[in-house]
């Protein structure tokens, strides 16, 4: 494995939540995951020039409720397209 680049990143507790601010070169980007779960969805990002680091955070935590909300939604979502598409293998194969 090849690391290609390293990042700062900064992680949030909401409970079970976790959000990562992760800065780079020109922009912050903000992701959501539950601790100890295996999916990780992107929230937003912006670019450094237009925001700080203080503010990128509090915009963030703003709309942390809605963030949880769809995160739970995306990964419900794609466990039940998981299981009926394991269902309908089991009937073709």
């Amino acid at each position: 494995m090849k690391q290609l680049k390293s990042y700062k990143t900064t992680t949030f507790a909401d409970g079970d939540f976790r959000i990562d601010i992760v800065e780079k070169q020109k922009e912050y980007e903000a992701w959501i995951y539950r601790h100890n779960t295996g999916f990780k969805n992107f929230i937003w990002g912006a670019e450094k020039k237009t925001t700080t680091f203080e503010h990128f955070v509090e915009v963030t935590a703003g709309t942390i409720d809605e963030d949880k909300a769809s995160y739970d939604y995306e990964i419900e979502k794609r466990e039940k397209t998981f299981w009926e598409e394991f269902e309908k293998s089991k009937t073709t194969a």
